[in-house]
């Protein structure tokens, strides 16, 4: 595996957090037509993206790590692709259940409980996907990841207290 398909895991799996989240309408009109800077959220994207950039070209995968992550992707890729697709059903439906004429509390909360075993169940996939590529990487690699991964939970908390603010 490469490190663009690293990177793209670990865009992937902030994807799906984001997106298990229910969607808010936004307000339009003329009070939202002024710019004064990014908004928190596009901040966040941005940072995000800019330390995978930095982090892959500090993991330095060799080829033959590439080799082998690759084929144990593959080799989960038939378990991993129905439990993703059900994170994706169940979060629609979890969207649906919010965003309905006449919002219904008890479907909402099944919708969301439905939704977290969806989304427990894909970890565990992810977690035997980790837990065999952690076997290939170094140990400075590892390291690397996991400063990757305090860093974007700090932002993620800088993000959410600029969220508390507004």
């Amino acid at each position: 595996m490469n490190t663009t398909r690293i990177t793209l895991a670990v865009m992937s799996a902030l994807v799906l957090v984001l997106l298990s989240l229910p969607t808010p309408v936004q307000a339009t009109g003329p009070e939202k037509t002024e710019n004064f800077g990014p908004p928190p959220i596009a901040k966040l994207i941005t940072g995000t993206v800019g330390r995978l950039l930095v982090l892959k070209s500090e993991l330095g995968v060799t080829d033959s790590q590439k080799t082998q992550i690759r084929a144990i992707m593959k080799k989960h890729r038939p378990e991993m692709a129905p439990a993703v697709r059900s994170v994706v059903e169940k979060r629609r439906k979890l969207q649906e259940s919010v965003m309905a004429d006449t919002p219904d509390q008890a479907s909402i909360r099944a919708a969301a409980a439905d939704l977290g075993k969806s989304i427990g169940e894909t970890a565990i996939v992810a977690s035997k996907v980790v837990g065999e590529a952690r076997k290939v990487l170094t140990k400075e690699q590892i390291d690397r990841l996991g400063k990757f991964k305090g860093d974007t939970n700090a932002a993620v908390d800088r993000w959410l207290g600029e969220m508390a603010k507004q």
